[in-house]
């Protein structure tokens, strides 16, 4: 999994919508868990299972959001 550099470059957040011409951003636990929420029955059953997360940008730089970002993953 990868979140590119298509954040919000005061938090890092990454953009979930397009409205009224405006990227509209959401919280990266948030957008996470909307994501890993359907893979958690597979990842729960499998005996191993790896998630090779890449982010650089805004998010790595704002202690606030990278804080989230962790919690959302462990």
């Amino acid at each position: 999994m990868e979140i590119t550099n298509y954040t919000d470059n005061n938090t890092g957040n990454p953009f979930a919508s397009y409205v009224n011409g405006k990227y509209i951003s959401t919280p990266v636990d948030n957008f996470l868990g909307t994501i890993l929420e359907l893979w958690k029955p597979l990842i729960n059953q499998a005996k191993e299972s790896f998630l090779w997360f890449f982010s650089y940008g805004a998010l790595v730089n704002n202690s606030e959001y990278f804080a989230a970002l962790q919690k959302s993953l462990l």
